[in-house]
């Protein structure tokens, strides 16, 4: 019977799938092996410096047994050899010989204590434990070794089983056919045999249309088993109905089976022939396979090279991502901690001219056109700063905080430009009631007008001599200051416009000027009022007070070239306060 083997190329199947397993073990197994040779490296050493210790303590023992028997020395022998009886050379060199044992017991001593300070020395019996461990691990891994290499072997080896499978089952087929050969043989031995006649008269007995019919049968038959011959049953259903035509005809099925016999045996050579193809190209694509195997092994380490290399890459790009927003962030910190600073010493040079400006009142009218241009260069500083700050602030802060800050500005302008002008009418309304009152001083008797001389001549003096007090600019300033807020309360009083709303004032004529002087007890209650109102005042410094000195006589100088109706009238109000001549000191 032929029996096909259906589980032929298992072992091929996983030889394949193994490949990727061998190159992982034998990865591993280099691994133990590279270990086991250090490990062997690491014994041979431990080796030499136990030999080499065991030497050492070979000839320090040989040492001590010398220095407890001192027959066994050489200097015992040589005092043998000496036989001289003095008692006096036999002292003197049994006292060379203690000095001498006692030098060599002190470095026997110095080396023991060398020998128990280092732990190599003291610890031998852990050393030979640790070589036995080490010598049982050697071996334990020279059978896993071994083992591995067997293993290998035997995986090898598949290879070599599989071809044995195939040389089995051609061995298999070759006698497949040689026992359907026998078969064949004694069959034709039987045909041989059997008498002729009777098959003769059988097959003589039959129609042509049997014949006929017989023979598509069989012929379909042979179709069919040469399309089956792989499964084992096809050769035992052939054998039937070769039974079954030889019970209907011995003749006819003589001839049926040699026909038959003929075809199994060029079926099975042909079946051979086709499984030698067939494990060629399965070896073929085996090799094939292979190739890809290596292809893609290939393809996948430069891809992972490849991949390592963008990674690389990446993370110096985010590095230098990181530094370059790191580097941006430092430097705007740095450009913002400028503009705040700058933007603070324009705010503080700002907030100083004001003060400075505040503190500092205009002079005369002589000496407005002076103010006026320093405040127009305040101004434009103002606004050359804040035009600065600004464009400082586009980078930094948003459009609201610019809006907040211009607000700001333009409130602090409008304030200072209102208190300048409030500061400055009230000083010119001061002047020209004090003008004034000098005017009417002068038409007073000599003796006043005498004394106010003096009283000049004596501030131009102080004022030359250099920015010294001087009492009588302070009281006249004093009382220029008292008798305008007199004026003003007055005015209050009586609902009169003041200075403040009339930018040219009315001057009233020099006869509606008063006929006689006020008394002393009038100017003493004005001063007095005067006097309650000015304490709730700052006093100036004595900068501010020698440039009110110097604006006074420059005052009183053009005074008297201004035309006499110029210089008698008023533009506070319609009364008129004469200080009187000598006024008291505060």
């Amino acid at each position: 019977m032929f029996i096909l083997p259906t589980e032929w190329n298992s072992p091929e199947e996983k030889s394949f799938g193994s490949v990727d397993y061998l190159s992982r073990r034998t990865q591993v197994f280099e691994g133990k092996v590279q270990s086991l040779h250090e490990q062997k490296s690491d014994n041979q050493q431990m080796k030499a410096k136990l030999r080499r210790l065991e030497e050492d303590n070979a000839k320090r023992e040989k040492q001590i047994e010398a220095l407890l028997d001192p027959t066994k020395g050489s200097e015992y022998t040589r005092s043998l050899v000496d036989r001289k009886r003095e008692g006096s050379v036999v002292t003197n060199g049994l006292k060379q010989r203690i000095l001498k044992l006692e030098q060599q017991c002190r470095e026997k001593e110095n080396a023991l204590s060398k020998l128990q300070s280092e732990l190599r020395a003291t610890n031998l019996e852990e050393l030979k434990i640790r070589v036995k461990s080490y010598f049982e691990e050697i071996q334990r891994l020279r059978m896993l070794l071994e083992a591995a290499e067997k293993s290998c072997r035997a995986e090898s080896k598949c290879s070599q089983r599989q071809q044995k499978a195939l040389s089995s089952t051609v061995h298999r087929l070759t006698e497949n056919l040689k026992q359907l050969q026998q078969e064949n043989v004694a069959l034709r031995e039987e045909l041989n045999t059997d008498s002729p006649a009777g098959g003769a008269k059988d097959y003589r007995e039959w129609s042509k249309q049997r014949m006929l019919r017989r023979l598509l049968e069989v012929e379909k038959r042979l179709e069919d088993s040469k399309r089956h011959a792989q499964s084992p049953k096809s050769s035992i259903l052939l054998d039937k109905e070769v039974q079954t035509t030889l019970t209907e005809s011995l003749a006819f099925t003589m001839a049926t089976e040699a026909v038959v016999s003929v075809g199994t045996l060029t079926d099975e050579r042909e079946e051979v022939s086709e499984l030698r193809e067939r494990l060629s190209q399965l070896e073929e694509e085996k090799m094939a396979l292979e190739e890809l195997l290596s292809s893609r092994d290939d393809e996948l380490k430069q891809l992972k090279t490849e991949r390592e290399k963008l990674e690389k890459a990446t993370k110096q790009w985010k590095v230098e991502q990181k530094k370059r927003h790191d580097e941006e962030r430092r430097q705007h910190k740095q450009e913002l901690k400028q503009l705040r600073a700058r933007i603070q010493s324009l705010e503080e040079e700002n907030s100083k001219l004001a003060q400075a400006e505040l503190s500092s009142p205009p002079p005369t009218s002589a000496e407005e056109t002076q103010g006026s241009t320093g405040v127009r260069e305040g101004e434009e500083r103002d606004t050359g700063s804040k035009e600065e700050a600004e464009g400082g602030e586009e980078s930094v802060k948003d459009d609201g905080e610019k809006e907040e800050m211009e607000k700001a500005a333009l409130d602090i302008q409008i304030c200072w430009r209102e208190h300048r002008n409030r500061d400055t009418v009230m000083l010119q309304s001061a002047l020209r009631g004090h003008l004034f009152r000098d005017s009417q001083l002068k038409e007073l008797p000599e003796d006043a007008q005498n004394q106010v001389e003096k009283s000049s001549n004596f501030s131009d003096e102080a004022s030359s001599a250099g920015d010294m007090l001087d009492d009588d600019a302070l009281t006249t300033i004093q009382s220029a200051f008292r008798g305008h807020l007199a004026r003003c309360s007055l005015a209050q009083e009586r609902s009169v416009p003041s200075l403040m709303e009339n930018n040219f004032p009315t001057l009233a004529p020099r006869g509606s000027a008063l006929p006689h002087p006020p008394s002393k007890k009038d100017a003493a209650s004005l001063s007095d009022d005067g006097e309650e109102e000015g304490l709730k005042k700052k006093t100036r410094p004595a900068s501010n007070i020698s440039a009110s000195r110097k604006t006074l006589t420059k005052a009183q100088s053009e005074s008297c070239d201004i035309d006499e109706d110029a210089a008698f009238y008023s533009d506070d109000s319609d009364d008129i306060i004469v200080s009187p001549s000598r006024p008291s000191r505060s």
